[in-house]
């Protein structure tokens, strides 16, 4: 077995590894993000038949898990999938920057594909998803034993489920594509960071720091705010969550420049490292940092 194939192998254990403990041992939830960070890593080093070789192991715990073959194969595309195609354009000396817009630019195309889809065929997601989740509720509450909550805690339950379900379908494609990119760029970033500290010379990115979002994006993301205030129905739902889209790499242009600013002014890494912290934790310091990389992609400048 040659070094590749090890690594591969590897890969592929440690990204499955990641994914089901924590579904085991709740305590390890925080690890599973970084379950396309080992494919990126060898994908990186080795390039994408690695990638490949490591998606046979995901894919063969998908299929002990769910028993079927179609979703075991779509389980694996979207861990495996971008990471796949970064090693593929890294190799071919593709930039940091592009690899991100590559990846913001396959969530567009899975977004505007899914609701062109929806309104060819007169599909409402917002009521499907709805109703899965009141089915999901269904089931939890059916689990319960009884005696577990009284009636009147049912009741509150219930009403509370129902208002998610009514606040969270209308989101659902969006915030689903927003948490897959964002997902994808911080494993993408660390990646860079563990080949520094590894010596990797051969394939060592470029500082994200340059990273920036395409003029376009914000007349496009003037018009999907516009048309959710001004619209209702069907287009107002394919706004907000084209909006919703679109914020992820403004997010991600903010933090390019405010780590431009922290480089300027020399902030301690204990600070920065708070401040990072205090995004997960803070959603209007999250949205503060957007509206930075939305000011910056409109003012024509990074500080």
């Amino acid at each position: 077995m040659n070094r590749e194939i090890r690594h591969a192998i590897s890969a592929g254990l440690l990204a499955t590894a990641l994914l089901a403990l924590p579904l085991m041992v709740p305590l390890f939830m925080p690890l599973m993000p970084l379950a396309p960070l080992p494919l990126y890593l060898v994908g990186i080093r080795f390039g994408v038949r690695a990638v490949w070789l490591s998606s046979v192991v995901m894919l063969l715990y998908g299929l002990m898990t769910t028993g079927l073959i179609s979703v075991a194969l779509l389980q694996t595309l979207i861990i495996v999938g971008f990471p796949a195609l970064t090693a593929w354009l890294i190799r071919r000396q593709w930039s940091l920057g592009y690899c991100i817009l590559a990846a913001v630019f396959i969530a567009l195309a899975v977004l505007l594909a899914g609701l062109l889809i929806s309104w060819v065929v007169d599909f409402d997601p917002v009521v499907h998803v709805a109703e899965r989740i009141r089915q999901v509720t269904d089931a939890l509450m059916a689990s319960l034993e009884p005696g577990a909550i009284d009636a009147v805690q049912r009741a509150q339950l219930s009403r509370a489920m129902d208002q998610f379900a009514d606040f969270f379908a209308p989101l659902f494609p969006g915030l689903f594509l927003s948490g897959w990119l964002v997902l994808q760029l911080i494993n993408l970033q660390l990646s860079r960071h563990i080949l520094i500290k590894m010596g990797e010379k051969r394939f060592i990115l470029d500082d994200p720091v340059w990273f920036r979002v395409p003029d376009l994006f914000v007349w496009a993301l003037v018009v999907g705010l516009a048309l959710s205030l001004a619209v209702d129905g069907f287009l107002r739902f394919a706004a907000i969550n084209l909006c919703l889209l679109l914020a992820v790499p403004y997010f991600f242009q903010g933090l390019a420049v405010l780590q431009t600013l922290f480089n300027l002014y020399r902030i301690a890494p204990f600070f920065r490292t708070l401040f990072y912290v205090m995004l997960f934790l803070w959603l209007e310091l999250a949205i503060l940092v957007a509206l930075v990389g939305l000011g910056g992609a409109c003012l024509g400048t990074r500080v």
